[in-house]
């Protein structure tokens, strides 16, 4: 077996792990996006409950409306910090994914490199030797005719 066609066989396989590679990102991906999104919506809910200031509207605040807001903002603040943890964690293993994505890709495309410069060895290892049939074709045909001279 020629080495193009042995490199070829390596080559798919590396295409293929860097399908997969791929896919593994494009998924954690749609988790940074999802994740990010539930961030947004923590955030603008937060916001809009204390632009709208909803438990202290009443004339007549009382002290157990205010101690359940100042609770329930707490437990937004705190809702909002852990995702904001996960989102960060999230996008610490996307950036590992997408460097083994990167190296894999790297990788692929060293192999396809190495495969065209093979096939030009090749190329040129055929033309040598068909120069050479030639030229011991040539040669035994003026040395023929040389002797039946």
């Amino acid at each position: 077996m020629r080495k193009s066609k042995r490199l070829q066989v390596v080559a798919r396989v590396a295409e293929l792990r860097e399908q997969q590679q791929l896919l593994a990102l494009n998924k954690i991906k749609m988790t940074v996006d999802q994740q990010q999104q539930s961030m947004n919506q923590l955030e603008t809910f937060q916001k809009e409950y204390l632009s709208s200031g909803a438990p202290l509207s009443n004339d007549a605040v009382s002290v157990r409306n205010l101690v359940n807001f100042s609770r329930f903002m707490q437990d937004v603040g705190q809702a909002s910090q852990m995702q904001a943890q996960q989102l960060l964690r999230s996008n610490e293993q996307w950036q590992i994914e997408n460097q083994r994505w990167l190296h894999l890709h790297s990788r692929r495309k060293r192999m396809e490199e190495l495969i065209e410069n093979a096939e030009r060895d090749e190329e040129k290892e055929r033309d040598i030797k068909s120069d050479r049939e030639n030229d011991d074709l040539w040669a035994t045909r003026n040395h023929d005719s040389a002797i039946k001279r």
